[in-house]
C-alpha cells in the first residue's frame, strides 16, 4: 500500500489561477483528479501530491509544453502558505528564509526532504524527493520539481527586491524530451546555469548576497511568526516533539536556564523517554536549547529597545559576561558589535 504524500492546500490557489488563464474548466478538471476548488479555502488542509502531479501533466498538455507549470510558479505567493509564508517573508535574509523553509518543510509537504548547506562562497538548498516504497517511483514528477524550483526562485527575488537570483540549478532527472521556450527563456533571464542528471536537486545562491538583510526583515514579527509556526507544527506533526520542546524552552528561558527534567515533566514525559524520543529524531535537549537561545538572542539583539544585559536575561543567562561569551561563540562577535553592524548596514533597497 502506497504512502499518501501530501502538500498544503494553499498550492491549489495559483493552480486555479493558471487554469483560468489557459481556459481550462476548473471544477470538472479538478474533479477528474479527485480535487475540489473548495479545498483552497482551508489554510491548513492537505492535497494529495500524486493527484496534483497528474493534474499538472494534464494541464501542461492542454497549455502546451511546460508553460502551465511555469505560470503556476509565477502566480505563487508566500502569503498563500499559511503562517509558514509570513515567517519566511519576515526573515532577516534570504539565507535565514531558506533555513526556515528547510526546517519547516513538512508544513509544505511530506514528499521532500529539504536541507541547506554552505560550500565555500555558495549556499545550496537541496531537495531529496521521497519514493513510494511499493514502486520506487518518485513522489514528485519532474514537472512538479521544475515548477517548485521556479516558484522558489521567484519568491527569492521578490523577498530580496529583485537583486538576488540563483547562480546554478541542478536537477537529478534527465532533460525533458521536448523544450519549452517559455521555461527556457525564464532560466536565461535568471542568468543561471541549468544542469541535469546531477546527484541532487538543488538551487545554488551566492552566499554573500543571500546573507544581506532583506527589505522585509522584521525581527519582532519573525519571532511571533516562528512561535505560531511551532504551535502549528505541534498540531500537524504530533510524532515530532522537537517543536514542543523548542516552544517550552522559549517560554521558560526568561525565568533562567530551563532544565531538561522540568521540560520533560511539563510535557508529560519521563526524562528517559524525552531523551529517547529526541535521540530518535536526530537531536538532543542540549542542541535544541543552544539553537533556541542563539536564534532568540539574535532576534532580540536586532531590537534596540532592549539593552544587551536585558537580552542576556531574556535568553536564560544570569550573567552578561557569560552571555557575551556564548554570543561570540555563535557569531564570532560580541552582541554589541552585532547590533551596531545590523543597525548601520541598512536594508537592501531597490
Amino acid at each position: 500500500m502506497s504512502v499518501e504524500y501530501s502538500a498544503l492546500s494553499g498550492f491549489l490557489i495559483p493552480v486555479i489561477m493558471s487554469m483560468k488563464k489557459f481556459e481550462i474548466d476548473v471544477e470538472p478538471t479538478l474533479s477528474r483528479f479527485g480535487l475540489s476548488e473548495s479545498e483552497a479555502n482551508n489554510p491548513e488542509g492537505r492535497l494529495s501530491v500524486e493527484r496534483l502531479g497528474n493534474l499538472f501533466l494534464y494541464c501542461n498538455e492542454k497549455a502546451g509544453g511546460r508553460a502551465f507549470g511555469l505560470d503556476v510558479a509565477q502566480n505563487f505567493h508566500l502569503s498563500t502558505l499559511h503562517i509558514f509564508g509570513y515567517a519566511i517573508q519576515s526573515s532577516y535574509s534570504l539565507k535565514d528564509g531558506l533555513e526556515h523553509f528547510a526546517k519547516y518543510r513538512r508544513v509544505l509537504s511530506n514528499s521532500t526532504q529539504i536541507h541547506t548547506r554552505i560550500d565555500g562562497a555558495k549556499l545550496f538548498i537541496e531537495f531529496d524527493v521521497e519514493r513510494y516504497k511499493d514502486s520506487s517511483r518518485l513522489a514528485l514528477t519532474p514537472q512538479l520539481i521544475e515548477a517548485l524550483f521556479i516558484g522558489v526562485i521567484c519568491q527569492s527575488r521578490e523577498m530580496m527586491s529583485g537583486y538576488i537570483g540563483p547562480v546554478d540549478i541542478e536537477f537529478s532527472f534527465e532533460p525533458f524530451p521536448e523544450s519549452c521556450p517559455a521555461v527556457d527563456e525564464f532560466f536565461v533571464s535568471e542568468d543561471c546555469t541549468v544542469n541535469y542528471q546531477c546527484e541532487k536537486n538543488a538551487i545554488v545562491f551566492d552566499l554573500q548576497l543571500a546573507s544581506l538583510q532583506s527589505p522585509g526583515s522584521n525581527p519582532l514579527m519573525n519571532m511571533v511568526h516562528t512561535k505560531l509556526l511551532n504551535t502549528f507544527m505541534e498540531r500537524f506533526d504530533r510524532s515530532n516533539i522537537t517543536y514542543l520542546v523548542e516552544n517550552k524552552i522559549a517560554e521558560e528561558l526568561k525565568y533562567g536556564n530551563p532544565s531538561q527534567s522540568k521540560i520533560a515533566e511539563e510535557l508529560g514525559y519521563s526524562l528517559r523517554k524525552l531523551q529517547r524520543r529526541l535521540r530518535e529524531q536526530g537531536t538532543s535537549f542540549k542542541d535544541i536549547l543552544e539553537e533556541t537561545r542563539k536564534n532568540l538572542a539574535k532576534a532580540y539583539v536586532r531590537q534596540p529597545q532592549y539593552t544587551i544585559s536585558e537580552v542576556g536575561h531574556m535568553v536564560g543567562f544570569s550573567d552578561v559576561a557569560n552571555f557575551n561569551r556564548a554570543f561570540r561563540r555563535w557569531e564570532n562577535c560580541s552582541p554589541s558589535e552585532y547590533r551596531e553592524r545590523y543597525l548601520s548596514t541598512g536594508r537592501l533597497t531597490a
